[in-house]
């Protein structure tokens, strides 16, 4: 991926960072990496089936919290956790190559 591709995915953890520490919702989270990965548009098929994969089990665990014809009680706190965790993974293996010293 170009360098302007990788910034975009990077901003992905600061969006991350800002649901976890409550300033934004599960869905404004959805909604950002999406228009995010969008954005940096990357090429290559095994880019995107791995984010769109990981995407996708975040929008249906948001889904299952907001949805109003979901059943309660299907959310799962430690799915959710799991699934950001692997999220960061990824970001972490396709955003900004670390610094230099």
């Amino acid at each position: 991926m170009e360098d302007y591709q990788r910034a975009l995915v990077g901003q992905m953890a600061e969006r991350i960072d800002l649901y976890d520490s409550g300033e934004t919702s599960l869905p404004k989270l959805v909604e950002d990496l999406h228009g995010l990965f969008e954005a940096a548009d990357p090429r290559r098929l095994s880019i995107r089936d791995s984010f769109m994969e990981l995407w996708a089990e975040l929008d249906a665990e948001s889904e299952l919290r907001t949805a109003p014809w979901m059943p309660p009680g299907l959310a799962d706190d430690a799915r959710l956790r799991e699934i950001l965790s692997r999220l960061r993974s990824w970001i972490e293996s396709h955003g900004p190559a670390p610094s230099d010293p």
